[in-house]
């Protein structure tokens, strides 16, 4: 039928756009390491390593929010429960965020006992990476809001592309003057820039109707 075809459409669409905002997240998650390790050398490239494995549990913690996220914003049929729900994930993930910041006054302690004084120059380089990770923390009801409640997944490859390239470009700009940390700066202000933009679409875009 007529609906049926629509329908087909309708989610040939969504998730078109879904899976290649996905497909370039990736690209953008190994795309800074790759090009420290070209413009900065192996040892470079070993000590922004060190401090970035540090917010792995980070990056685990805000693709498990999304996950429980993602069907809330898909159930709710009226835009204030949307509302409701958006204001209670983002006092949850800004408390998680606060709780990262830890990082930066534990990472001189826990660089020594991870990885050994050998690796003390990632100690700033951690501390750099922990401002953009918040971040990441802060904006994941976000980024489940713009996807599962408005359904503007074309926006959320969009949002991905613009963040591969504003990386990019801050990586070519900084890590020739800074090394691990000039990495560093590029990854935070792209997160903080990226998770903002996410935030102020939040609000901008009402849920689409189902």
């Amino acid at each position: 039928s007529q609906i049926d075809q629509n329908l087909r459409k309708k989610f040939f669409n969504f998730q078109k756009w879904l899976t290649l905002g996905f497909v370039v997240a990736a690209v953008h998650g190994r795309i800074d390491s790759v090009l420290l390790l070209r413009l900065g050398g192996a040892d470079m490239t070993g000590l922004y390593q060190a401090a970035y494995r540090f917010f792995m549990p980070a990056i685990q913690l805000a693709a498990a929010l999304s996950l429980v996220f993602a069907p809330r914003f898909a159930s709710f049929d009226t835009y204030q429960k949307t509302k409701k729900y958006l204001g209670k994930a983002i006092k949850l993930s800004l408390g998680l965020a606060v709780l990262s910041l830890l990082m930066i006054p534990l990472s001189p302690f826990l660089v020594k006992l991870i990885f050994g004084f050998d690796y003390q120059p990632s100690i700033i380089t951690a501390q750099i990476l922990c401002l953009g990770f918040a971040a990441f923390l802060a904006g994941a009801p976000f980024a489940a809001h713009l996807i599962y409640s408005t359904h503007r997944t074309k926006l959320f490859f969009l949002i991905n592309l613009f963040q591969l390239v504003l990386l990019v470009t801050l990586d070519l700009l900084l890590m020739p003057l800074y090394g691990s940390q000039g990495a560093a700066w590029a990854m935070t202000i792209t997160l903080i820039i990226i998770n903002s933009l996410l935030a102020v679409l939040a609000i901008t875009y009402a849920p689409a109707k189902n």
